[in-house]
């Protein structure tokens, strides 16, 4: 390849790995917001976003009050900034990383610097291996990402204490159960081998019984936030009336299945692997081309 050759494509490959790395900088700075919010702001705010909640799910809350189900919004947006604060460092580390990495490789193609290339170059393989990892994994067994999605549920599952309780996984497989239209994590029998010891009794009207299965699994009419039958409750066996045979994993990786394909997201990550591919090739060249300007290439 000539010099002049050469020249004009360690040009093109400066843009590119410059613009593609400004990206990078805009998303990690857009993670580290994410992150920052999961980590901390949930946890200040909850209180207040608790209040604002509560005026928006009013007639939700009255109706399941009536039904002995008290929703404690504060204690849930606390338990959940419990649960995504590790999803927010996690979010603020992968920032983090981004923009250093990005910053590494904006240093090196703007000013050839030779250590920045060779370290970005490295960074970026490292990277594409996981990837490839990751989609082949994927493709070759789908399920097993699908079945650790099944062991959290059915863990989370087994500290459900019941219908008015306040922890937060009683509270979450509530409105599951309500905003999904599903039972438990196969059927309504987890409640039996799962978390047994639930607090089964209920009360409405003065009598006393103990329930089946949770009240949240009967149907519930989401305009008026309350169960289809009212009597519901007292067997919650009817298929017309109650979720009891419809696990939420079903539900929910059909729903995800159908709208949310994740065949697509890897087929696109796929596609983010060539592009890297591209800028480690690109790397190749400005080191070449650096050498060459600096007589380090001995002629033949």
């Amino acid at each position: 390849m000539s010099k002049g050759c050469l020249s004009c494509l360690s040009c093109l490959c400066k843009v590119v790995i410059v613009c593609t790395n400004v990206v990078s900088i805009i998303i990690g700075l857009l993670l580290v917001a994410i992150g920052a919010i999961f980590a901390f702001v949930l946890g200040l705010l909850s209180g207040t976003l608790a209040s604002t909640l509560e005026s928006m799910m009013g007639s939700f809350s009255s109706s399941l009050k009536e039904y002995g189900v008290e929703i404690n919004l504060s204690e849930l947006l606390g338990g959940m900034s419990e649960i995504t604060g590790s999803v927010g460092w996690s979010f603020l580390v992968l920032g983090v990383v981004l923009i250093v990495l990005s910053c590494i490789g904006c240093c090196g193609a703007c000013c050839t610097v030779r250590g920045c290339l060779i370290i970005y170059a490295v960074m970026v393989g490292i990277m594409l291996i996981g990837q490839v990892i990751v989609i082949s994994i994927w493709f070759s067994s789908n399920n097993l990402f699908k079945e650790n999605a099944r062991s959290a549920m059915e863990e989370s599952l087994k500290k459900f204490t019941g219908i008015s309780s306040k922890n937060i996984q009683s509270l979450l497989q509530n409105l599951v159960h309500v905003f999904v239209g599903c039972c438990g994590v196969t059927n309504g029998t987890d409640f039996q081998t799962m978390s047994p010891d639930w607090n089964r009794t209920y009360s409405v009207s003065g009598y006393s019984f103990n329930l089946t299965y949770p009240l949240t699994c009967c149907k519930f009419d989401l305009s008026t936030f309350k169960p289809k039958d009212e009597y519901c409750p007292y067997n919650n066996t009817t298929p017309e009336t109650s979720n009891y045979k419809k696990g939420c994993y079903e539900a929910i990786f059909t729903f995800i299945d159908d709208y949310l394909p994740l065949d697509y997201l890897f087929y696109g990550l796929g596609g983010v692997l060539g592009f890297q591919c591209l800028l480690i090739v690109g790397v190749v060249i400005l080191l070449v081309h650096d050498q060459k300007d600096n007589g380090k290439v001995k002629p033949t």
